[in-house]
């Protein structure tokens, strides 16, 4: 089960056309997530900062905020979109960002401007337990206009953890966020993703 912070409505059923066929993914409201911003540590979490990210598809404008809801609207199907939820990912819980794969291997972007970079790249990345079968989704980090990570999901039975060095000579700069797969088929992936570092380094 998926679940969304979305809190207009108790319980409620998106309908998701998929292939040839139909998914149902029951979305309920979550209760207020314990983010590690504000941690001891931590000077950035994607997830409380997606609010002042730049959110793009390939080949598309950008992703337009959802009236009411803390996510974007990424397409027109009812899945392509980017923002707060929590899913079964193996036996635990991953809670942070909903990235689908879009179609045709286009590739989501996510673009945060002026972040403390002095630290450790650190999260998790997989796909959700009702995930179907299809490609890996991969996962892209930039830093500073460096790469730093390169990371391919695991099955729907786990997720892949990271924990990266970024670069030592940069304190701040803009970090990218990537998410693509070769096909669409129900890649319901999702990624928490933080720095830690020195807190006098952030905003």
């Amino acid at each position: 089960m998926i679940q969304d912070d979305q809190r207009a409505a108790p319980t409620f059923w998106l309908t998701m056309i998929i292939g040839l066929g139909l998914a149902a993914l029951a979305l309920v409201p979550v209760e207020p997530h314990q983010d590690r911003c504000g941690e001891a540590g931590v000077v950035f979490d994607a997830a409380c900062a997606l609010a002042g990210a730049e959110i793009t598809l390939e080949g598309q404008p950008p992703c337009e905020p959802i009236a009411g809801q803390r996510r974007n609207r990424c397409g027109q199907r009812p899945w392509q979109w980017v923002g707060r939820a929590a899913a079964s990912v193996g036996p635990g819980t991953l809670d942070g960002l909903w990235v689908h794969a879009a179609p045709s291997g286009r590739r989501l972007r996510l673009y945060f401007r002026d972040v403390p970079l002095a630290g450790k790249l650190v999260g998790r990345f997989g796909l959700a337990a009702s995930a179907g079968v299809g490609s890996p989704v991969m996962l892209q980090v930039r830093a500073a206009g460096a790469d730093v990570l390169l990371l391919e999901s695991a099955d729907e039975l786990s997720a892949r953890a990271f924990a990266v060095d970024l670069p030592g000579d940069v304190s701040r700069g803009d970090l990218e966020i990537s998410v693509w797969a070769r096909d669409d088929n129900r890649r319901m992936a999702l990624l928490d993703l933080a720095i830690e570092g020195d807190a006098e380094e952030a905003p």
